[in-house]
């Protein structure tokens, strides 16, 4: 997976058409003859390896960053002497450590061609994998630190280096012992520090872009890689806090779940996150059993065991039976909890909002009334549907004040429905499923061997008519 640089670093201004000293090539195409067959395939991507136009690139790049250096600096000498010792890997390590080679280097319009070059000697000492993998990192760490107060601006600064990092990302193969992890983690902070206020536009641009062409669609790329656990779970985490802030709570949300999801049991390290999830959960109850429906990653929150180990902590536990009964509880089990002193205090100690949660809690037992009404098949039209009165019992409002959350209930996307004003009647025509277990497959299986036999019955009285309809024309014809 090629991570696009452009795609997440749109602030910078568009390159100079003009060659450049610091130039590197992509792999050519192939040469065909005029006997050949053109492939309508689609090309090849661009080769990320980086060839140098000459012999020089190293010295002339020394030349460049020395520059920077005080009057007397030994930098550039000491470099070219561990050149001539064979000492590739202590020179590439020299540069990335150095302070005022790595700010010339993403001050200067060459930034980019210095970089290949540098990456470039990668090759020399087992490529960006394995032995050239800590090297990598010394300079994506150094790239990915501090901001380097260039001539160029903050917002381009750190646009430049964020270009550069998506550069050494995909330089490096994917595997168990590569830094792949560790440099997308670097992407993400980065990219999310360039969100954020002081010289920046504050609209997590960079962080959006890298969320959708990769975050996203990480999951079978770990598989791939075979990633370490560690890895996994510090790529979750700082996934969900970055899009958090960001304010995609629900990728945020899904990625949290993802890092609940690696753990085998609850235990003092992931509760904390456990809270946080939970409340995530609770913050927007419609939103989650709407997500629910679409999301790709299929974890439930009441499945986790790090989120059932909550019930054993008395400041956690009222949560978590909170969300229990947002997943499948009525409306009198909401008010029993909020009623308990004990209970309500925590739920206040946490910011839940009891008067929000009930209006939730009635669109949600709205939502399973609904679904537990009869479906509508061939042959029965009068089936299925709500009475007026039996909403308003299981809302425990008057009758008068049911279409209002009937409204309310179609405009969420929780059922779609419409409404009989002369017989008082609900007529459903689909309804969200609060939570799927035995009890629903059952049903489901009923009503398919409901709608089979409605639809036998019908053919078969179709087939009757058409042979009444023959046998009539054979008497005509006779």
């Amino acid at each position: 997976h090629v991570l696009s640089i452009r795609d997440i670093s749109s602030s910078l201004p568009p390159r100079a058409a003009a060659p450049r000293p610091f130039a590197t090539l992509e792999t050519p195409p192939k040469k065909t003859s005029s006997n050949t067959k053109m492939s309508t395939a689609a090309p090849d991507p661009p080769s990320t390896l980086v060839v140098n136009l000459d012999a020089d690139a190293d010295l002339r790049l020394l030349d460049a960053l020395s520059a920077s250096h005080p009057s007397g600096s030994s930098f550039a000498q000491s470099c070219v002497n561990l050149l001539r010792s064979s000492g590739h890997d202590r020179y590439l390590s020299a540069v990335a450590s150095d302070e005022h080679a790595v700010s010339a280097m993403v001050g200067s319009e060459e930034y980019m061609g210095m970089l290949s070059i540098w990456a470039a000697g990668l090759e020399r000492v087992g490529g960006a994998d394995d032995n050239g993998g800590p090297i990598v990192m010394e300079m994506a760490n150094a790239l990915a630190g501090k901001d380097r107060g260039s001539s160029v601006g903050l917002q381009v600064e750190r646009a430049r280096r964020l270009e550069m990092l998506a550069t050494l990302y995909n330089l490096t193969p994917g595997s168990s012992t590569s830094p792949k992890i560790p440099l997308l983690l670097l992407l993400i902070q980065l990219s999310t520090t360039m969100g954020r206020g002081d010289g920046n536009d504050g609209s997590f641009a960079a962080l959006h872009r890298l969320a959708d062409s990769l975050l996203l669609q990480i999951s079978p790329l770990l598989d791939r890689w075979e990633s370490p656990l560690s890895q996994r779970r510090a790529l979750y985490l700082a996934a969900a806090d970055a899009l958090t802030e960001s304010g995609r709570a629900a990728d945020g949300q899904n990625f949290l779940l993802k890092y609940l999801a690696s753990f085998p049991e609850g235990s003092a390290e992931t509760r904390q996150r456990a809270t946080e999830a939970i409340l995530g959960g609770l913050s927007d109850p419609i939103g989650q059993l709407l997500s629910r429906s679409t999301a790709d990653h299929g974890v439930s929150l009441l499945s986790l065991p790090p989120i059932r180990d909550l019930i054993s902590h008395p400041d956690t536990a009222p949560l978590l039976r909170l969300l229990d009964i947002y997943s499948s509880g009525s409306l009198d089990d909401y008010r029993a909890l909020t009623s308990e002193t004990s209970s309500a205090a925590v739920l206040k100690a946490h910011g839940i909002d009891v008067q929000e949660g009930e209006r939730n809690m009635r669109l949600l037992s709205l939502c399973s009334l609904a679904a537990e009404s009869t479906a509508t098949i061939p042959g029965n039209e009068s089936s299925g549907g709500l009475s007026y009165a039996s909403v308003a019992e299981a809302l425990r409002i008057r009758e008068d004040e049911v279409e209002p959350w009937i409204v309310s209930a179609v405009r969420r996307g929780l059922v779609d429905a419409k409404m009989d004003q002369i017989e008082k009647r609900v007529v459903v025509e689909r309804a969200m499923v609060r939570k799927f277990g035995k009890a629903q497959w059952v049903d489901l299986g009923n009503r398919l061997r409901a709608w089979r036999e409605a639809v036998k019955g019908v053919l078969d009285g179709m087939a009757g008519d058409a042979a009444v309809e023959k046998l009539g024309a054979s008497l005509v014809d006779q």
